[in-house]
This record gives structure tokens, sequence and C-alpha cells, in this order.
């Protein structure tokens, strides 16, 4: 079930100096939301709408706040609201203790660890992010959600993702160097990556990103003019003008995970130091150069551009980062699916250590026999499937959760053949009987809404096939295949 006409409160802020990463990623979960029938609002500091910052159209209303924060919010929704999203390093158990009567769910968002929260829903996308780092931090009953599979990023982003891959399209022309240090680079860092760029006439094309609003917008308006540069102001299709960059110089915000989804080959500038925490762990994971200057910026990305390999393998390991899903992640884990005993069920992305459950799972003879490959792996060959999967970035792989406790796997593999996703779910003998995977079965619709899902069922497994037609999924004509159509919401 789905929270229809429910009430989700974002209390984020943005302007010229902190720049617009909190309100962004918050709107790209109230989008999610949305598509789930949430009614999203935003709570937000005068000193936000004063700076010119516009809201994004998502939410359907701004609360305007100035003085107590709590009784503004109480006021403006008197009968509380049933999600209170609170994303702001200056809030803290405090607050959010203060908010209590009137939300009756919390999420939090953070990345650094380093205070005290009273929430439901912990969100931190630190790569290697764990619950040690929040021990004493959260209630012991808090979900927490942990890495950069559950970055929010827009839609637009995995649809285009989804269309890079499925297409494999190669550019042709120029190359292109995109600069995009945040959308208001308060501290003029752009003006100082074009001053280090080599003198022209160069074989690539540059293209820079900034808002209008940005404090040296005219500045870098002017510095591109002579150098026949295109300055790109307010976009609203980011993802389109990534995904045709060759090569990014870009800050370490929540562009990083963006840049990710898309496989951009990406120079890191660390502009702030809570930045520096992901560029440490992207650079551990081969997915960003990362560098300290701009001038080291430049002659990293010069570099890249002239070694095509490189930043081929760049891309390769950056997409498996993020796949663009984490906004859908998110409302699924505040929105559960339930099975019959009306306990939540949800997914979260499978991690190294899920190798010895998944191998228990695929070698139990009760559910083998279903398989199209009937013979259990060995260890060694468990081994380089899972390794497989895991650096494939056209998989999408789950680990369904009942009450908090692993219970099975979902997977969704794109088929060539039919050039949309395949979906195959395990669960575990016993946890079966229970709506378990069917509750997983409209997570995962949930997070592929907008193409059809296909499923290979054998003919004697009577259970999974009836599992599935109860899901909607109807023969494909070809045997042993189902298909389930879009949703649209």
């Amino acid at each position: 079930m789905t929270p229809e006409g429910q009430t989700a409160i974002v209390r984020a802020d943005a302007g010229p100096l902190i720049g617009a990463g909190h309100l962004m990623r918050c709107a790209a979960i109230a989008e999610a939301l949305a598509r789930d029938g949430w009614r999203p609002l935003l709570a937000t500091a005068r000193s936000t709408l004063d700076s010119g910052v516009v809201p994004p159209s998502i939410f359907e209303d701004v609360i305007a706040l100035e003085g107590d924060e709590c009784e503004a919010m109480f006021s403006q929704v008197p009968d509380g609201c049933d999600l209170l999203i609170v994303d702001h390093y200056e809030r803290d158990r405090t607050f959010e203790s203060m908010c209590r009567p009137w939300a009756r769910q919390i999420l939090v968002i953070d990345d650094l660890a380093d205070r005290p929260h009273d929430t439901d829903f912990l969100l931190d996308m630190t790569p290697g992010r764990n619950a040690s780092d929040y021990k004493g931090l959260v209630p012991e009953d808090c979900l927490s959600l942990f890495g950069p599979k559950y970055a929010p990023v827009r839609r637009a982003f995995s649809t285009e993702r989804h269309r890079k891959f499925r297409e494999r399209a190669q550019r042709h022309g120029r190359l292109r160097l995109l600069i995009a240090i945040g959308a208001s680079d308060p501290t003029n860092i752009t003006a100082n990556i074009i001053n280090a760029l080599p003198d022209k006439p160069w074989d690539f094309e540059l293209h820079v990103v900034l808002t209008s609003q940005a404090p040296f917008h005219d500045m870098i308006r002017d510095m591109m003019a002579p150098i026949d540069g295109h300055l790109h102001t307010d976009v609203s299709d980011m993802e389109r003008l990534l995904s045709e960059a060759d090569v990014t110089i870009g800050a370490g915000g929540m562009t990083s995970w963006e840049r990710c989804c898309l496989g951009i080959p990406t120079v890191m500038l660390v502009t702030a130091e809570n930045q520096r925490g992901n560029g440490e762990a992207l650079k551990r994971l081969k997915a960003a150069v990362v560098v300290e200057s701009p001038e080291a910026a430049v002659k990293r990305a010069m570099a890249l551009m002239e070694r095509p390999k490189h930043a081929k393998e760049l891309s390769r390991h950056a997409a498996l980062v993020c796949d663009g899903l984490g906004a859908d992640r998110i409302a699924i884990s505040v929105g559960p699916e339930r099975c019959r005993d009306n306990s939540p069920v949800h997914l979260r992305p499978v991690d190294e250590g899920d190798e010895a459950i998944l191998y228990a799972w695929q070698t139990d003879p009760a559910t083998r026999k279903f398989f199209r490959e009937t013979r259990n792996p060995t260890t060694i060959e468990h081994a380089a499937w899972f390794k497989g999967k895991l650096n494939c970035p056209t998989c999408i792989f789950s680990i369904v959760l009942h009450r908090g406790t692993p219970a099975g796997s979902l997977r969704m593999d794109f088929n060539e053949a039919f050039q949309a996703y395949e979906i195959s779910i395990n669960i575990g003998s016993k946890f079966q009987q229970r709506g378990i995977a069917g509750a997983a079965l409209r997570s995962a619709r949930r997070l592929i809404r907008d193409d059809p899902l296909y499923a290979f069922v054998q003919p004697e497994n009577a259970a999974s096939l009836a599992l599935f037609q109860r899901a909607g999924y109807r023969a494909a004509g070809k045997p042993c295949w189902y298909v389930q159509s879009p949703t649209h919401h």
C-alpha cells in the first residue's frame, strides 16, 4: 500500500553561500514521494526566498520560516504531517524531538555523523558509511539508509542513464569539457579554472554551468565571450548537459552522484571540508580523479581527454556507484509495501557482504530445481557470478528484508532481446507463504515504473506462476516468458 494523500514536509535551506544542494536533493525525494501520492511541502528560512532561490515546483506550498520554526510549521499545518524530512547541518535531536508530537515520522539526512538525532529514518549516502558511525547518535530502531545507491537524484537522471546504457551511443565531433562548480560558486572557483586552461587553440568545446543568481555570473559571462565558451544559465536539463560531456570538472556535493549515475569521467575539485569524505571514497572506488586546486583540476582534465581509455575506465567505475534510483528507494522505505501479517517489506541494495547468504538461497533444493540451470554452482563459480553482478551497471540487485531480516533476493537485469528489464526473485524457504514475494514485486515496480518488466517462469513452477499472475504479469508471446505493463502514476 502506498501512502496516497499523506503530507511530507521538507525542512531545508538554500542560498548563495550554502548552495542549493540540500534543497535539490530534497526536491528529488519529494518528486519520488509525489509519484507515490504524497503531498510534498517545503519549510525554508525566509532568507532562502529573499536570496532569489526559486523553490522547485514539485512542492505544493512553501512555508517561510522566521523566529520559532516549530511554531511556524505547526500553525501552517495544524493537523501535523505524516513525514518530516530534515536536511540541515544546524538541526539535531533537540529540534527533531520538538517536532515529534506533530510529525508522525521523521527522516533525517546527514553526512557528518557528528550530532545526535531523534529520527525514524536516517539517510547518509557517503560511500562506506555504516551503523557504527552513528552508534549512540540515532535510536536503536531507526532504519538507516547508507551509501550512494540511496543518493536522491532526480528521475530524469535515471531515465538518461537507462537511455545511455540501452543505446550505447557513441558521440562524434569535438570533445566537450564541462565545468560545473555548484549552482552559485560563491568563491568564484570557475574563474580560476578558466584562467588555468591552456592557451587556444583548443581541440575541445568549453561549457560552464551557473545560475543567474550566482554572484560572479556576469564576470564568467564576460570571460567566456572571447574564448568562444558556452555559458549555460538556469538549466532545467542538467542531465542532458552532463550526458553530452566527455569530461567534467565539478565539486563534491550532490552533483557527484548525478555524474556517477551517468558515468561521466570526472575531475572532482574539493571545495569544502565536508566534501573531503566523498572525494576520498570516490578516489578509492576509482570513480573520480580528486584534486585540491583549479590548476590541478585542469591538468587532470586535459590528461583524461587525451587518454580516452582511462576516461572510459573511470566512467565504468563511476556508473557502479550510483544508479539514480535512490529517491525511489527512500520513498519505498518510508512508505513500504506490506506482506500478509502487515509487516513492512523493504529492498536494500546488495553489497559484498551478501555473497554467502545468496549462495545459501541459490543452493536450496526446494527452489534450485526451478532455476533455468538446475545444477548447484560451486562456491568459486558463485563468487565469479556474484562479482559480475556487482560490476554490472545494468543489474539492479536487492536483498528483500522482512522486519529488517534478509528473507530473499530480487534482481532486475537488462535483457537485450526485450530491451527491458528481466525480473527474478528468490525467497528463502522459511519466509515463503507470507506474501513477502508479492510485496517485493510491488516494490520493484516502484523502482522501474515506465518500462515493461519481463519474467521467466518454468511451467512446472506453479507457485511462481501464480505469484507473477497475481502481480499482473501476462503471457509475453514466448514460451515461459511473462510481461507486466508499465505503471504511470
